[in-house]
């Protein structure tokens, strides 16, 4: 299969297609983040482009021939922490492109699967995306997931579109279904999410270079900080300013054995206790976003560069569940 990734981050896409084990073809990955595309080219040997989107004409995408784009486009412009400017913001200037050049295809793509925030659902910029579905001639389902939903102890609740181009050789009604997919997906997962420690470094101990320093807590003595334990089934959604900022950005891991995790005002408590609280590594945060043990980063990257990678990544283990729906006609 012919596969177009458009934003494609880290590879975050191409991890969830290569778990499915099928022929797969890369034909064209873009992304005008450098940083991401050093890390992509490292682990799959192919280089993204580091053009903008926009500059794709239908012509050069005709010639890629893909049967699946997969894209999952800034989300800045719908996060409930921006400014939410929706398609005002430039930033969205990208996704548009995209379906313009859709509309003036000769050949277009069989399969297109989209990700983004919880934030888009409702948005114009997705009403947009549903409408040229439609006029293009697509099907599809859209909803909301959350890895927790399939036993990964990480609250990421993501935005999914499964679209599939009506074919009269194709029954396409009856794959995108949403009560299906979901049924399909939860029927192989657990109902309780795997305890925290599955996905943990093996050596636990404290580590200085990931310290939270104490001087964050007595800062804000009470703010509830999110701190788990190896013990724990939940984390925080973990976003791009992980390790940069310290509120609202993801959970703190507390190594030391006390008797429970630490309760509000946890600023408080962590200034007056000797509590081992740290960063989770970046190697932890690959796990929980479901990247192969294999995967890694190019050594030029600091680890603030390398959290705010994974952090505007995707759940490999829930995009690959999603896709061996979407695909599951041509690879049953």
């Amino acid at each position: 299969m012919k596969v177009l990734e458009l934003f494609s981050g880290i590879g975050g896409m191409r991890a969830a297609l290569c778990g499915l084990h099928i022929p797969l073809e890369a034909v064209f990955a873009v992304d005008n983040n450098a940083n991401a595309n050093d890390t992509y080219s490292l682990n799959y040997e192919d280089v993204p482009s580091c053009l903008n989107i926009e500059h794709l004409s239908p012509e050069i995408v005709d010639e890629f021939g893909a049967e699946l784009w997969c894209m999952s486009p800034p989300c800045q412009p719908f996060t409930t922490l921006g400014a939410q400017k929706d398609d005002e913001d430039p930033r969205t200037v990208g996704l548009f492109s995209v379906l313009n050049t859709l509309k003036h295809l000769i050949c277009k793509p069989r399969f297109i699967f989209f990700e983004n925030v919880p934030g888009f659902d409702g948005s114009r910029t997705q009403a947009t995306l549903r409408s040229t579905l439609i006029a293009e001639g697509y099907l599809f389902v859209d909803f909301l997931m959350c890895p927790t939903q399939i036993g990964i102890p990480n609250e990421r609740k993501r935005y999914y579109l499964l679209a599939e181009l009506k074919d009269p050789e194709h029954s396409a009604a009856s794959s995108l279904d949403e009560a299906g997919i979901f049924s399909s997906i939860l029927a192989n997962s657990s109902s309780l999410p795997d305890n925290l420690s599955l996905y943990l470094d093996a050596d636990l101990g404290f580590r200085q270079d990931l310290a939270v320093p104490r001087s964050i807590f007595r800062k804000h003595l009470s703010y509830k900080f999110d701190v788990v334990q190896p013990s724990s089934r939940r984390t925080s959604c973990f976003t791009k300013g992980y390790f940069r900022s310290h509120r609202g950005t993801g959970s703190f891991l507390q190594v030391s054995k006390l008797a429970a995790p630490l309760s509000f005002p946890t600023g408080e408590l962590l200034d007056a206790t000797d509590a081992d609280v740290r960063f989770f590594s970046p190697r932890e945060l690959l796990r929980l976003h479901g990247f192969p043990e294999r995967f890694r980063f190019p050594p030029h990257l600091t680890l603030a560069q390398q959290y705010a990678l994974i952090g505007n990544s995707l759940n490999v283990t829930v995009v690959s569940a999603l896709l061996r729906r979407l695909l599951r006609e041509k690879y049953p």
